[in-house]
């Protein structure tokens, strides 16, 4: 599924299963993937700011660039994902044993601000 550049409002994707999907520069506005399975899908330069991510499997995923502010992350599964100069900014309940497990956060922007490497 290719939804390039795509604008979703209000969006309620409760334990949605998705797998090899591309979200590349796709807006998420008020957007629930709480319990979601999302797998080897892509979500560069994607706007996801205050998305509510608690408890999903984001397993083998590319957030590259995207703009994650404000999400809450509590026990989301992130095994193996990118976050390569992703904006963390304000997420909450993700932790560093959850970073531990991404593949990289080369340049992202932790939740306190400050800068990855």
């Amino acid at each position: 599924m290719n939804l390039h550049q795509s604008l979703f409002k209000i969006l309620h994707w409760l334990s949605a299963t998705i797998q090899n999907s591309s979200f590349d520069e796709v807006h998420f506005a008020e957007t629930n993937l709480s319990g979601a399975s999302i797998s080897m899908s892509n979500f560069t330069y994607s706007f996801m700011i205050n998305v509510d991510l608690m408890g999903a499997t984001l397993e083998m995923c590319n957030f590259t660039g995207a703009n994650l502010a404000g999400c809450k992350m509590t026990d989301a599964n992130i095994y193996l994902s990118y976050f390569v100069k992703t904006n963390l900014t304000g997420c909450h309940g993700i932790t560093d044993a959850q970073l531990a497990q991404a593949t990289s956060i080369a340049g992202a922007i932790l939740p306190n601000g400050t800068q990855v490497p």
